[in-house]
């Protein structure tokens, strides 16, 4: 059975939290009513073979289970655990941004940021856990947000995300918007430092 992150069969939450420590190993917080039900792990859909390594119960009464997963993961997929009939979950890659093992892997030494050519605008992203990236355009007097834009951007290598000219289309189209046209020359005129 394929769940997608937010589908639901129930609103019966039975996983509290689901968390990569390494690339082959998840630690879930499982409700206690349901520590001996095993949790099925999918990766893009399809199912992932694991072994509990060992669990404990927290101080909150949940039950907390570091999973052994037969392959290393990889950050371009979505992993996602569930209990069958229950709320699905995407599992958060936090701890794991703070191993060797994912400095190694996605190390960059590159431009981020924006950088200006002759004819182009191009945005450099390092975020090998983000799924989408938004450019946001905030009001620099109010801080307030004037537009969103999700990116068509693609992952290079090591996390790294190029938008080619898709910054040009975004500035465009933000100066034909009249709250635009008093920052038009501070924008065009604008150079990163170096």
């Amino acid at each position: 059975m394929h769940h997608t992150p937010n589908q639901q069969t129930t609103s019966h939450v039975t996983i509290e939290r689901a968390t990569l420590l390494s690339f082959e190993t998840i630690r879930l917080e499982v409700i206690t009513e349901y520590e001996s039900v095993p949790v099925q792990i999918e990766r893009n859909g399809r199912p992932v073979e694991y072994v509990v390594l060992n669990e404990r119960t927290t101080e909150t009464g949940t039950i907390e289970r570091d999973i052994h997963l037969a392959r290393p993961v990889t950050l371009e997929a979505v992993y996602t655990v569930f209990h069958p009939g229950h709320k699905t979950i995407v599992v958060i890659p936090r701890e794991i941004v703070h191993t060797d093992e994912f400095e190694r892997r996605y190390a960059y030494d590159g431009p981020l940021g924006l950088v200006f050519f002759e004819q182009t605008i191009e945005a450099y992203v390092w975020s090998p856990v983000a799924f989408s990236i938004w450019f946001v355009i905030h009001d620099p007097d109010t801080h307030r947000e004037i537009e969103r834009y999700v990116c068509r951007g693609k992952v290079v290598a090591c996390g790294m995300w190029t938008f080619p000219d898709y910054m040009k289309v975004i500035i465009i189209d933000c100066m034909s918007k009249p709250q635009w046209k008093r920052m038009k020359s501070s924008i065009l005129t604008s150079k990163p430092s170096a």
